[in-house]
This record gives structure tokens, C-alpha cells and sequence, in this order.
């Protein structure tokens, strides 16, 4: 916490307002959160490659060497890699620095990394100050200070943000082209034939095992399936944990807009139970049920 609490005075005041719980939906500034749908609509516009990332304790972790499971990313499926499954499900030494250098590219690479305040830090889930460790470990000096300007304080529940100010009933939320995800939402079903869906998130997700498991077999597909079919300016939303942070830098190279809105997409496909957020703010279902379909403002007779 001390480590955290030095990175945290070179940052900007936090995207969350103060006085709100850590996981409040309602904390962030409604301005702030216009001005990056904004910058999002002119990226779509523009057809400009664009990532939005989100770091946690479990991103932290593994930046930290603390955490060599990739959230359960190897044991999802009921094909398991025999190397990895005789290491316990865990990533092996070689296979681990890999993964951690792609992951660094993609923090490096992304336009904003949204990650929690020094209050979360303090108040969340045990273990989210490994964000900011992790963050001076991999990027020292003038890398970290190339990076600041990108960091998005208190910007961690970015997606549930935007789903209580009910931005991806708006714009370029409308317009989304693609999906990396467990499962559609209803409203987004018309994608299906774009997108890819991935094994759910274990011990999260009653669906979670596919015939192989997200890594290495499914990881793989992915960024194949990014080189394939991914063009500038498509929207891309993305729930796939830490891989994710990697896919969105590959839709970015790719000249795609790649945001990364996690478990926002299980609670509008109708699996509220995988957050505690949503169990302590269940009027984020209504939100959701109606997310990605156009919010029209009514017209008042005169």
C-alpha cells in the first residue's frame, strides 16, 4: 500500500467522485464519462485504432508473478493441455514470460488503461494495489512516465460506469460490430456470426467448460480469428479476463476499437450472479436487460 500510495500522488484526481462505496456504479462524474464516449465516437468515426483496457487484482496479480492460473483460463474446458494440467492448471515458466510480455504490449499499447483509485485500494478486494506494484515493476522510469498520461484513475468499473449512465444506449455502443465474450447478450444476438465466444469464466459460470479450454487451444483460435476478420474502425467488445487485455491490443493492431467491458457482458446476457457488484446493485439488471438498444428521448406534446 505504501508502493501504491507514492504511484497514486503522480496521478490525476480520480474518475470516481468521493463519498461512494468502492463498488458504487454511481460514483463516476456524468462529464467525464460523456467525454470518453465522445472519444470513442470520433475513433469510430475516424475508422483511428483504439484500446481500452481494464487492470484489477487479477490483471495485478499476474503482473506481480503472483498468479500463474490466468483466472482459471487453463481448467475451463474438458480438453486441458497435458503439460499444463501435470503443473496443476498453471501456466509453465516459458509459457508464463510469453504471456507477460504480449501483456505488456497490450498495457503499452493501449490509449487508456483504467485502473482502481487508491481509495479501492484501501477499501476493495484484497490484492488491488498489486495494479500499481505491477505497473512499476514492468514499466520503470520513463516508461511509467510515457504511460501516466493514459492511466485512467479510478476508471476499474469503467464498464459499470457507463451501464449505469446508460451510454451503450447511445452512439457508438449502437454500432458495435463484433463480440469476444461467454455468451451474447439477446440485444447483440444479430452478431453471432462475427463474433466468438469463448469458455465461460470457471467457478463463475455454469457454462463455463467448452471441449477445450480457453488456454492455449482457444487463445489461439482468437487471434487468429482477430487477423481474419477484424477491420479499422469496427467496434470490438471484449469479456476474456487477462487474454483479453491481449486481444484488444490485436484488434488495435488491426486498426479495430477494442473495449474491454468485462463482466457488464455476462449481466446483460442474464448471468448476474458472477460479480458481487451486481448482487449489491441489482438495479443494474433492468440497465442491462435494455443495454445496446437505442434509449429515444420522448417528445412532449405542445
Amino acid at each position: 500500500l505504501a508502493l501504491a500510495e507514492n504511484f497514486y500522488a503522480r496521478l490525476g484526481p480520480s474518475l470516481r467522485r468521493p463519498w461512494h462505496n468502492w463498488e458504487s456504479p454511481e460514483a463516476a462524474s456524468p462529464e467525464a464519462l460523456e467525454g470518453l464516449v465522445a472519444t470513442l465516437r470520433d475513433a469510430q468515426a475516424m475508422q483511428q485504432p483504439f484500446s481500452l483496457i481494464r487492470l484489477g487484482d487479477g490483471e495485478g496479480l499476474f503482473l506481480c508473478g503472483e498468479r500463474h492460473d490466468l483466472g482459471g483460463a487453463i481448467a475451463n474446458g474438458t480438453h486441458i493441455d497435458p503439460q499444463l494440467h501435470a503443473l496443476g492448471n498453471r501456466l509453465d515458466p516459458t509459457s508464463y514470460e510469453q504471456l507477460l510480455e504480449h501483456f505488456r504490449q497490450a498495457i503499452a499499447g493501449s490509449d487508456l488503461i483504467a485502473i482502481p483509485d487508491l481509495e479501492q485500494c484501501h477499501h476493495g478486494p484484497e490484492f488491488m494495489h498489486t495494479v500499481a506494484a505491477g505497473l512499476q515493476r514492468h514499466f520503470p522510469g520513463a516508461a511509467l512516465e510515457n504511460l501516466r498520461p493514459r492511466l485512467l484513475n479510478g476508471g476499474w468499473h469503467l464498464h459499470n460506469f457507463l451501464l449505469q449512465h446508460n451510454a451503450y444506449r447511445h452512439g457508438p455502443f449502437l454500432a458495435v460490430a463484433a463480440v469476444i465474450a461467454p455468451s451474447l447478450p439477446p440485444s447483440l444476438a444479430h452478431l453471432a456470426a462475427s463474433s466468438f465466444l469463448i469458455p465461460g469464466e470457471l467457478n463463475r459460470r455454469a457454462d463455463a467448460y467448452g471441449s477445450d479450454a480457453h488456454y492455449p487451444v482457444i487463445y489461439g483460435q482468437v487471434l487468429a480469428w482477430i487477423e481474419a476478420s477484424i477491420r479499422p474502425g469496427m467496434l470490438v467488445l471484449v469479456a476474456a479476463g487477462i487474454l483479453g487485455k491481449i486481444y484488444c491490443h490485436a484488434i488495435r493492431e488491426q486498426g479495430g476499437i477494442a473495449l474491454d467491458v468485462g463482466s457488464v457482458l455476462d449481466l446483460c446476457a442474464g448471468h448476474g450472479h458472477t460479480r458481487g457488484e451486481y448482487r449489491l446493485n441489482p438495479w443494474l439488471k433492468a440497465r442491462a436487460e435494455q443495454a445496446f438498444t437505442p434509449l429515444f428521448t420522448p417528445v412532449l406534446a405542445s
